[in-house]
């Protein structure tokens, strides 16, 4: 009998390190992963407008503004390289050390002046967030006025950033990123060139100071997030999680000024309705990479977008059936004795991010990644009379990219087994499963399977389960629901186990399996399919313990611990008590 105490201490030693292999912290997550997401959206985007001010038609100012302006990034392998999008502007500038990263402002105004400083910069309501670890939401709120290059009641930026930390395995339930831009009311460029003491412009070039209160806002949110694996149709593709890139925009119409020195102004307007959504998704399995353009809701003969002439009524230039057609349409718009001349590309259908009207939306077979852009409307070119030109105006700049690595990202559950260990033939002891919630969603239909089997020679018999098993037979033990999982809330498990007397020795095997959807409420206007929403995710552990002892026949068993703290065996490891008693008795 002596003999045989090494060989158990060495089993249970062996125990240890197959036991520690089996850990949370080795399980599969988003860090061991490659995956990336990159959205981005600025409502207004206006470059090189030259416009002279009607008290000096030789004087120019060049224009380069971005109005709602938001942007999200994620990065498993870091954000160490700044990211711009197709028109020249910061996204994501460079950050060491994050993986996830959130940009939001309302309004951003590059100003050249002839004759005076160049260069000016007005940058109004910027939020960044970065993480790990997480940041924000930070906020930014100012009014703004600028007279005579800009006005706005209100300017806003938010952002925030998260990434998995020790213990949790994926952010779910909620973004990775996002970022917010928000202006209210806004004004550009005062034609009439002098400073008011009034509230707002007295010419402004352009503005959404047209409408009513609740309609005066543009608001552009961009995001990054983990999702289920689906494919078009919204079906699943797959049991793992797919990544997310989306901005959605809301557009306030905008009036642009017609007669440039007249004493009564007349503006064209534009308006925009509805909520605009560019969305892409990569599941990692075939047919579920895709690319979603249009309108937040979609009914029969939905008004997107309107012209407005002046002194005309208005007319309907593209509903939301119109959108959801192959090609967009261009439209040329002059006003009475052609003094304005507007060419308008509206209802294009999504392209390569940089490529012309003509591309297409770079979309993966193996479904590993899909990226487009897309403009609701651009306006090639602004001819006011006896003021010069604007070369490019784009409203509803959208883009976005999402990369997800082969078969998609496996998001484990953290799951713990613990056992004593050793055990000797004719005694009980308990298998405990702990099955913990580290996202922030609730874990609902949460199932639990326990597979036992032993090395030749060892019998036992399952006695009990806690709570009472749906399934349990000696070797297959299953709980089809064991209860909903609040965020950072644990269930536990166990199962008792009787070791025969006549047992002989060895090494017994438990493997848990747990499968779970995370489920969340989305916040409004979310689409129920995205944003962690039903998202399922396993978790698995295996322990190869209790170290079964045989008692020979007509022999006593050894006097070896058997009760208590002093010889649990975790999967942190052998507790320092059973160790040194073991060595003890090895000694």
């Amino acid at each position: 009998m002596g003999s045989r105490l090494p060989a158990r201490v060495g089993a249970a030693l062996g125990a240890v390190a197959l036991v520690a292999l089996s850990a949370p912290a080795a399980s599969a997550g988003q860090d061991d992963q490659p995956w990336s997401a990159y959205a981005t959206g600025t409502v207004l985007h206006a470059e090189a407008l030259e416009t002279p001010t009607l008290q000096d038609p030789t004087s120019t100012r060049v224009l380069d503004v971005d109005e709602a302006f938001s942007g999200a990034t994620a990065d498993s392998q870091g954000l160490a390289e700044a990211q711009t999008n197709e028109l020249g502007g910061t996204v994501q500038p460079a950050q060491s050390g994050k993986k996830s990263y959130g940009r939001g402002f309302g309004l951003d105004v590059s100003v050249a002046q002839t004759g005076q400083d160049q260069g000016q910069l007005t940058l109004a309501g910027l939020a960044e967030a970065a993480a790990p670890p997480q940041e924000g939401p930070t906020k930014q709120e100012i009014p703004l006025d600028v007279d005579p290059i800009a006005y706005s009641a209100t300017l806003k930026g938010e952002a925030f950033a998260d990434w998995a930390t020790a213990g949790v395995p994926c952010v779910l339930g909620g973004d990775t990123s996002y970022g917010l831009g928000y202006a209210e009311k806004l004004e550009l460029l005062d034609l009439a060139g002098e400073a008011e003491e009034e509230e707002g412009l007295e010419a402004p070039l352009l503005s959404t100071n047209v409408a009513a209160d609740d309609r005066s806002v543009s608001w552009s949110v961009s995001r990054t997030t983990l999702s289920p694996q689906l494919n078009e149709n919204m079906q699943l593709a797959g049991d793992k999680v797919g990544v997310v890139a989306e901005t959605r925009q809301t557009i306030a119409p905008v009036s642009i000024l017609t007669n440039a020195g007249a004493p009564v102004p007349e503006f064209l307007t534009i308006e925009f309705l509805g909520e605009w959504v560019l969305r892409a998704h990569a599941g990692g399995v075939p047919g579920s990479a895709f690319i979603h353009y249009g309108p937040g809701e979609v009914s029969p003969e939905t008004p997107l977008l309107r012209i407005i002439s002046p002194g005309e009524e208005a007319e309907t230039i593209l509903s939301a059936q119109d959108l959801l057609g192959e090609e967009g349409l261009v439209i040329q718009i002059p006003t009475e004795g052609e003094d304005l001349l507007l060419e308008l590309a509206v209802g294009e259908d999504p392209r390569a991010i940089g490529g012309n009207a003509d591309s297409q939306p770079q979309i993966a077979a193996d479904g590993t990644s899909a990226a487009a852009a897309v403009d609701v409307l651009r306006v090639k070119l602004l001819s006011l009379p006896g003021t010069g030109e604007a070369a490019e105006l784009r409203f509803g700049h959208m883009e976005v990219a999402a990369t997800a690595p082969p078969g998609g990202i496996d998001c484990q559950i953290p799951v713990q087994k613990t056992a004593r260990t050793p055990v000797n033939a004719g005694e009980t002891f308990d298998y405990t499963i702990t099955v913990t919630n580290p996202f922030d969603c609730t874990l609902r239909d949460v199932r639990v399977e326990d597979t036992i089997s032993a090395d030749p020679g060892i019998v036992w018999t399952v006695t009990a389960t806690n709570p009472q098993a749906d399934t349990q037979s000696d070797t297959n033990i299953v709980w089809n629901d064991v209860g909903d999982l609040a965020p950072g809330a644990s269930k536990t498990l166990t199962i008792t186990v009787q070791v025969a007397a006549n047992s002989g020795g060895g090494v017994m095997h438990d493997v848990a399996n747990v499968t779970a959807v995370c489920d969340d409420e989305p916040a409004a206007g979310e689409d129920d399919a995205f944003f962690g929403v039903n998202v399922p995710v396993t978790g698995n552990v295996r322990v190869d313990l209790p170290d079964v002892i045989q008692v020979g026949a007509g022999q006593a068993a050894p006097d070896l611990p058997r009760t208590g703290a002093p010889s649990l065996l975790t999967l942190a490891g052998l507790s320092l008590a059973g160790t040194a008693m073991l060595l003890r008795r090895r000694r």
